[in-house]
């Protein structure tokens, strides 16, 4: 099980947001990502799912035009909002696909979906 989630921090004056996912509790991986960073990060969301990799990369793709760098967007409040009902749609899709055909998963084509 994974974990999937959305942390906020501003930075350089902006609040940005963090999508990615854990196999851990997020706040230990918070604990991790904050160690040397003088930013104070908060858990805005988290969802629960085998298919938590591919649900981040499925938001990732979602979020492309927000991209900061990497893994941080600049969302604004209804994109942030979403998070929830995005993971879900996505974690029900790759359930159905799952039942019928993992070669669409495996590719990774799911994310066009939504």
């Amino acid at each position: 099980m994974y974990n999937v989630y959305i942390v906020s921090s501003e930075i350089n004056n902006k609040k940005l947001y963090k999508i990615g996912y854990t196999k851990r509790e997020v706040y230990k991986r918070i604990k991790e990502f904050k160690t040397g960073n003088a930013s104070e990060f908060e858990i805005v969301d988290t969802f629960a799912s085998k298919w938590g990799t591919k649900i981040e990369r499925s938001l990732q793709k979602h979020f492309k035009f927000n991209k900061v760098k990497r893994e941080w967007f600049d969302l604004n409040t209804s994109q942030v909002k979403d998070f929830r009902n995005l993971c879900e749609r996505y974690h029900n899709n790759f359930e159905l696909l799952d039942r019928y055909n993992t070669y669409i998963i495996d590719r990774g084509g799911l994310s066009k979906i939504k």
